[in-house]
């Protein structure tokens, strides 16, 4: 039994072991800004170029999801401006369908 435990706690120390060692390794990629790459950088600069846009890019994501929403507001916004003839216009001018409020997508 206290050998069986023994070969246990050896192979999940090992396993833990292995895992971090491939984390620990694991370097940052990416693509260097134009005209980086003649620059003659060593590749400790380029890993720490990549881990700040690593860094950069979920910030980036975020700004750009907000700005998406705030642009949507703005055009619902715009169009909340309208009468119902030129929103009605406006649709058949952008080739969308007008949906009447209560009509489903069920009866199309």
């Amino acid at each position: 039994m206290r050998m069986l435990r023994y070969v246990l706690i050896t192979a999940v120390g090992a396993v833990c072991l292995m895992l971090g060692a491939g984390v620990a390794q694991e370097k940052p990629t990416g693509r260097l800004p134009p005209g980086f790459g003649k620059l003659g950088l060593s590749e400790e600069q380029k890993q720490k170029i990549y881990k700040i846009q690593a860094e950069y890019e979920a910030k980036i994501q975020a700004l750009r999801a907000q700005i998406k929403k705030l642009e949507e507001e703005e055009r619902v916004q715009i169009f909340s401006v309208l009468t119902p003839q030129q929103k009605e216009l406006y649709l058949k001018l952008r080739g969308i369908p007008e949906v009447k409020p209560n009509e489903s997508k069920s009866e199309k």
